[in-house]
C-alpha cells in the first residue's frame, strides 16, 4: 500500500492533468438538445451593415463535439479557462480550429434558455467565428460577445 502511494505521488502533475482532461459532463444534455432543436428552425443572423446579412448554423459543430465527448466541465488545460474574466460561463479550446466546449460553474446558475443560448454561442466559436465578427450599431467590433449574444437571441429566441 505504501509503495502504491509513493508511485502515485511520483506522477508529475502535468501527467495527472492530461489524464483528468477527458471527463465529459452530462448535466447539460437538456440544454444541448434545446440548442440543437432551436438551430433546426433558425440560423444565427449577423447584420453586417449596408443591408448585408450573413447566416450561421453551428448545429453540426455542436453535434460533432457532443458525439466525440468533447464537452467538459472546467478542468485544467492549456488556453482560456473559467478563471479568465472574459470567459466566465463557457469557452472553446481555441478559435479557430476548436473542437471542445468547456462548461464553467456559473453556467449551471443560468436560466435554461440562457444555457441553451450559451451553447449556441460556443458553437459559433467552434465554427471559427470570433466576437468581433458581430458589429455594434456604429459599425465597430464588439469584442465582448454582447452583439453575438444579441444576434443569437434575435435569431433563435424571439420566435
Amino acid at each position: 500500500m505504501v509503495a502504491a502511494a509513493a508511485a502515485v505521488a511520483a506522477v508529475p502533475v502535468a501527467t495527472m492533468t492530461m489524464t483528468m482532461r477527458k471527463r465529459p459532463h452530462s448535466n447539460w444534455t437538456t440544454q444541448f438538445a434545446d440548442a440543437l432543436e432551436r438551430l433546426e428552425a433558425c440560423r444565427v443572423q449577423n447584420h453586417l451593415g449596408g443591408g448585408r446579412i450573413r447566416e450561421y448554423d453551428p448545429g453540426s459543430k455542436i453535434s460533432a463535439a457532443q458525439a466525440a465527448g468533447n464537452i467538459f466541465d472546467e478542468i485544467p488545460h492549456e488556453g482560456a479557462s473559467c478563471s479568465d474574466p472574459l470567459e466566465p460561463v463557457a469557452h472553446v479550446n481555441r478559435i479557430p480550429g476548436g473542437t471542445e466546449i468547456h462548461i464553467c460553474p456559473p453556467f449551471y446558475s443560468l436560466s435554461a434558455p440562457h444555457q441553451s443560448r450559451t451553447i449556441i454561442h460556443e458553437g459559433l466559436h467552434l465554427m471559427g467565428i470570433r466576437h468581433e465578427a458581430f458589429l455594434l450599431p456604429d459599425g465597430t467590433a464588439a469584442p465582448d460577445g454582447r452583439q453575438m449574444n444579441e444576434a443569437i437571441s434575435a435569431s433563435c429566441y424571439s420566435q
